[in-house]
């Protein structure tokens, strides 16, 4: 496998007046994959190996005919310090995706599949906050909501693993997530000693 990738990032900060804090920033990902598997026969006098012939392609790790896997992401960050007890935190992030793969007919698994193309688009936000009615005790509250979409790995692959044959499933799509979290830290009379209940 030959696996070539280009990735940016940049991130930027910022305050204002009143409390306020924030983040943006933008990611941008580009990797190729080439995959290439054949056999050999390998011609023996006695232990030593001599020569190789009869050489011939057989069903690769990844789509032989090359896949390339695309993603584009920005986000927003803003934290307001309302007051010295409660704070709030709240994000957005769009987040944009396009899979690739293709197989040449001799090595294919299934002979109906030729490629895959996925793109998907997806909008995850987090939205939290944190109160602290003393220096002992601080509550947490979060939600927020989660996007994964199928990699190369997921849709593409072909591999034998502890006797079963994963093969090509063109047909996964992007997994959502959506997350509930609540939190007391209770802060004991010794610095090195915390209670949390999640």
């Amino acid at each position: 496998e030959s696996v070539n990738v280009l990735n940016l990032n940049t991130d930027f900060f910022g305050y204002l007046k009143g409390g306020h804090s924030f983040s943006y920033g933008l990611e941008w990902t580009h990797n190729k994959i080439n995959s290439e598997a054949y056999a050999i026969d390998l011609e023996l006098d006695f232990e030593r190996i001599t020569g190789f012939s009869n050489r011939r392609p057989i069903p690769t790790r990844y789509p032989d005919n090359g896949s390339s896997a695309y993603s584009f992401a920005v986000y927003l960050n803003w934290i307001y310090e309302l007051n010295e007890m409660t704070s709030l935190n709240a994000g957005l992030r769009f987040t944009s995706s396009s899979l690739k793969g293709a197989w040449n007919k001799i090595s294919s698994v299934d002979k109906l599949l030729s490629s895959v193309e996925l793109d998907s688009e997806a909008l995850t936000y987090t939205l939290a906050v944190t109160y602290r009615p003393d220096k002992k005790l601080q509550i947490n509250g979060l939600f927020s909501s989660g996007f994964r979409n199928p990699n190369i790995d997921d849709i593409g692959k072909i591999r034998e693993s502890k006797e079963n044959l994963i093969v090509p499933n063109p047909f996964l799509y992007p997994e959502y997530a959506y997350n509930f979290e609540i939190g007391i830290t209770h802060y004991l009379p010794k610095a090195k000693n915390n209670l949390i209940i999640i």
